[in-house]
């Protein structure tokens, strides 16, 4: 039903992690066209469908992946854990909010690690703000937006560090060091057993992207 469709790659949330991966390559977009009117559907129907475009359009995005970093298309399968099985040589992550999915991918020999996250700048986080607050707010005016930040990279941090370490963190064990850039840039940086990770976020009018990387 969905497979001819193509994703809306100029998609607001895909732009907003334009430059933050130059070791590799960011692709994804929006499969929200792909979607019937909700009205024309059963609710009892509604989520197998949004589901089913959700799994059609995570395939579309890991074949684009692969073809933007010069790979053919190849079965990229869930280990146990639910992270992705990448082809040798390769690390990755994949994100997935709304009707957006995208996709970050990298060569070992430029990184160990990486993770991505995307979140919606109007969060809501605050019914969970002792969670993600006890370790590592930005300083920030807009407190909304600083859990939103705070929340969206210990989530990448953590999608980069698990391939590696196998541990499902508490995001209280995620400890971040924040530098406001510019530009609705940020830098984080977090210590997890002896090694390194940065994340790097940006803020557009709608969403956060972030990606987590830890140096090769």
């Amino acid at each position: 039903m969905f497979e001819m469709r193509i994703l809306d790659t100029i998609h607001e949330a895909v732009d907003a992690f334009s430059g933050l991966l130059p070791e590799g390559a960011i692709v994804g977009g929006s499969f929200s066209d792909w979607l019937p009117n909700p009205a024309s559907l059963q609710s009892s129907e509604r989520r197998k469908v949004f589901l089913e475009a959700q799994r059609a359009a995570t395939e579309l995005c890991l074949a684009n992946l692969l073809h933007a970093i010069g790979l053919p298309a190849v079965p990229v399968v869930n280990r146990p854990g639910g992270d992705r099985a990448w082809p040798a040589g390769m690390v990755g992550s994949l994100t997935r909010k709304g009707a957006v999915v995208a996709g970050a991918i990298a060569r070992t020999c430029s990184l160990a690690a990486v993770g991505i996250d995307l979140e919606r700048v109007e969060g809501g986080l605050r019914d969970v703000q002792w969670q993600i607050a006890s370790e590592g707010l930005p300083s920030c005016n807009d407190i909304d937006l600083a859990l939103v930040l705070a929340f969206s990279a210990k989530e990448a941090v953590f999608k980069a560090q698990y391939p590696i370490t196998e541990q499902m963190l508490d995001f209280r064990q995620i400890a971040l060091s924040w530098t406001q850039l510019h530009d609705g840039r940020w830098s984080a940086l977090t210590e997890l057993g002896n090694r390194g990770f940065q994340v790097r976020l940006r803020q557009s009018v709608q969403w956060v992207a972030s990606v987590a990387i830890s140096l090769a």
